[in-house]
């Protein structure tokens, strides 16, 4: 078994072990993971996806104080075993037109005990907060996946946007964007793209059939073994005005203000009114109502966004994406706080344009200039 294969078993065993303590805690027999999010987390990368749109997987995972048995059907069962998990893990098929064969047998293992589920079915029961406080904690084997995760998806941006031309439309653009993510493994779950008209008029931004124009913004949130990061890039044709610099500038202060108070200890209260404060102190007091900023990230896209009275408090080492933005400009990527407050960011691709901002690499518009008559 390689070193990488140990870490993965040495990580499905802490898990397993947390949760047979919620278990005890919660005076529950069993859980049924069915979500692709929770698939990822206990199997420690593995993936039960199939439709990228809907949020169930293939296969779910039952626990119980002495069983780890994923569940699924006789179709997807040899895939399953042989590309997502872990040599050994035991299995529990059925044929496809006998889904309730697999409820029987749940109940067998169960019997009268107490089933929790973070998509409950009938007679069970949710799952309490305490499973989600810890899976927002990250392990060491969650920490490397999410790097190569990070630059990956980095990479995948800034190949996209090297292919960027004024006469490119946007669904071009997110083709070009999506065949990167995909030529690296990674699943797809957003794409946006901003020409220069669109940009100035929404802050969500599904791209259209027209041409990109002056300037670009691409956005990806990109998902492996259960993982998200979440990162956008602007690319300028021409020099950016006067005002379109102020603003970018302006929102990299902005940014470095809500960085510097993410940290162990602080709350979502505290970081949404720190955004807010910053936002009036630059003239943009409109700014924190015109998008949500972003938040705690890791087995969920988002798994919490910073909100006014949230007194969830930060502990690492855990995830963040937040995307302050102003009209035209955006900053996003997804950090890493660590249990000593350092920060590390994990979408970053050398190859970029980059300034250190309060220590911290920070990417800015990368002006791909190109000659009026080209």
């Amino acid at each position: 078994m390689s070193d990488s294969e140990t870490l993965r078993v040495q990580d499905i065993q802490q898990k397993t072990a947390l949760v047979r303590a919620l278990l005890q805690e919660n005076g529950a027999a069993a859980v049924r993971f069915r979500g692709i999010e929770w698939f990822g987390w206990i199997t420690a990368g593995g993936s039960s996806a199939v439709l990228q749109t809907v949020e169930g997987g293939c296969a779910e995972v039952l626990i119980t104080s002495t069983d780890f048995i994923v569940l699924t059907d006789e179709i997807e069962a040899p895939r399953i075993r042989d590309e997502e998990l872990p040599a050994g893990t035991q299995i529990h098929a059925v044929p496809w037109t006998e889904g309730h064969l697999q409820q029987q047998f749940v109940q067998e293992k169960v019997g009268t005990g107490q089933v929790l589920s973070d998509r409950p079915g009938p007679g069970e029961h949710p799952l309490p907060e305490s499973f989600y406080l810890h899976r927002h904690h990250l392990t060491e084997h969650d920490i490397q996946r999410y790097r190569l995760l990070g630059r990956l998806s980095a990479e995948a941006l800034s190949e996209t946007l090297r292919q960027a031309t004024p006469d490119l439309t946007e669904d071009q653009l997110s083709a070009l964007g999506a065949k990167a993510l995909r030529d690296r493994g990674l699943d797809v779950g957003l794409i946006q793209v901003a020409g220069d008209r669109r940009l100035q008029l929404y802050r969500h931004l599904p791209p259209q059939n027209i041409p990109l124009g002056h300037q670009a913004m691409v956005s990806f949130c990109a998902r492996q073994g259960g993982l998200w990061v979440s990162l956008t890039r602007f690319v300028a044709f021409q020099p950016l005005g006067r005002e379109q610099q102020t603003r970018h500038q302006k929102l990299q202060a902005i940014e470095a203000v809500l960085l510097q108070e993410t940290r162990p200890g602080s709350t979502m209260d505290h970081l949404y009114q720190t955004l807010k404060q910053t936002y009036q102190t630059h003239g943009e007091p409109q700014a924190i109502r015109e998008h949500h900023q972003g938040g705690l990230t890791g087995y969920g896209c988002r798994e919490r966004i910073a909100t006014p009275g949230d007194a969830y408090t930060l502990q690492g080492p855990q995830a963040f994406a937040w995307n302050p933005s102003l009209t035209g400009a955006k900053l996003e990527d997804t950090v890493l706080m660590h249990e000593d407050g350092t920060l590390e960011v994990l979408t970053l691709d050398p190859e970029w344009p980059m300034q250190v901002v309060e220590g911290l690499p920070r990417p800015i518009v990368w002006q791909h200039l190109i000659p009026q008559n080209a």
